[in-house]
């Protein structure tokens, strides 16, 4: 038993212990990408949720495999992705992209997507609005208890020590969903 287990015993049942909230590089397992990923998968699965939203400034062609790889079990979810395309590149070998070749690459994969019909849809919005924060939720009826807001953006977060925190407060989960809007209001689909 590891020290963590240790001290969870010992705190007892009376803790909000939650498995989604955590710093995923300070958990001891040897396969912490996947064993996260099999988290969230199952925490969204077991709501049935159909829509998920995705907010990162940072979000590139490089992630789309990633949502993928964690939602894609589930044939009828929609994904919606708020990004501004900051800093985000198509690959590790040219410094000179454009936003306009990241959002035809990821305009690409999308398409390749749809035609595999792994989602029901996967929309992707840029925004001209400061986005700083990170968030994954779903606005689905029923599902208040699917709020996070992220640490760090999620190319980077199994490889810097960030946060993956639950949102409980209803009144912050209602914000989350109004940013969400004013972002795609302020923005276009790509």
């Amino acid at each position: 038993m590891n020290e963590w287990d240790k001290r969870r015993r010992e705190i007892g049942e009376d803790a909000d212990f939650d498995p989604l909230t955590t710093i995923p590089m300070l958990e001891f397992d040897n396969d912490v990408l996947n064993s996260i990923k099999l988290r969230i998968r199952k925490e969204f699965d077991s709501k049935i949720v159909k829509n998920i939203v995705v907010i990162d400034p940072y979000f590139g062609p490089a992630d789309i495999g990633l949502i993928t790889s964690v939602f894609g079990s589930v044939l009828s979810r929609t994904i919606t992705v708020v990004t501004n395309l900051e800093s985000v590149e198509i690959d590790d070998e040219s410094d000179d992209q454009s936003k306009e070749d990241i959002a035809n690459k990821m305009r690409t994969l999308v398409a390749e997507l749809k035609g595999k019909q792994v989602f029901n849809d996967f929309l992707i919005f840029k925004t001209n609005a400061g986005i700083h924060d990170r968030m994954l939720f779903s606005p689905d009826i029923g599902c208040s208890s699917l709020f996070f807001v992220v640490g760090a953006s999620y190319n980077m977060l199994f490889k810097k020590y960030s946060y993956i925190v639950r949102v409980t407060n209803a009144s912050m989960r209602y914000k989350m969903i109004q940013l969400f809007e004013l972002y795609k209001k302020q923005g276009y689909q790509i």
